[in-house]
């Protein structure tokens, strides 16, 4: 990855770090030999943004459309019941593994990102009927007008 070169940028990686290391209570030691590439100051620039409540994604944002795996339980009702009652405000929650990221040559763990998505309606690439329990069910999401995503980390005993 490029370095980065611009003291405007340094300056900003070096406040990123610190408002990371305040939020995480952590102590972080500056190292005036460290080398920043631009893959470091976007993950630096990208923490702040969920620390501060600023990271949002809106429809226009998507590259496609989110999808995950659903297990039919209950003589597959659950899956049924998401087409049958097609609401357009569902909220998805999705709690993220623990990430890392480097800041001076030290490894800071992050805590797990709740990723939130308002309003968006499922699409199934199956027929629910014909499901038994058991079953993985691909569900995508059809983002509404009304989408919105947003990102969090959660305290360290969530």
């Amino acid at each position: 990855s490029e370095l980065v070169e611009s003291m405007e940028k340094m300056l900003s990686y070096v406040d990123h770090v610190r408002k990371i290391s305040v939020h995480l209570d952590k102590t972080i030691f500056y190292d005036a030999g460290t080398v920043v590439t631009y893959g470091d100051y976007e993950n630096a620039s990208k923490a702040v943004a969920i620390i501060e409540g600023t990271r949002v994604c809106e429809k226009s944002d998507l590259i496609k459309n989110p999808s995950c795996y659903i297990t039919a339980q209950g003589d597959a009702s659950n899956i049924r019941h998401l087409i049958e009652n097609p609401l357009e405000g569902y909220v998805l929650n999705y709690i993220s593994a623990v990430e890392a990221i480097v800041a001076f040559n030290q490894k800071i763990v992050l805590p797990k990102m709740k990723i939130c998505m308002e309003g968006v309606r499922p699409k199934l690439s199956v027929d629910p009927m014909n499901l038994k329990d058991g079953d993985g069910v691909l569900v995508e999401w059809e983002p509404t007008e009304e989408f919105r995503c947003t990102f969090t980390y959660l305290d360290k005993d969530e």
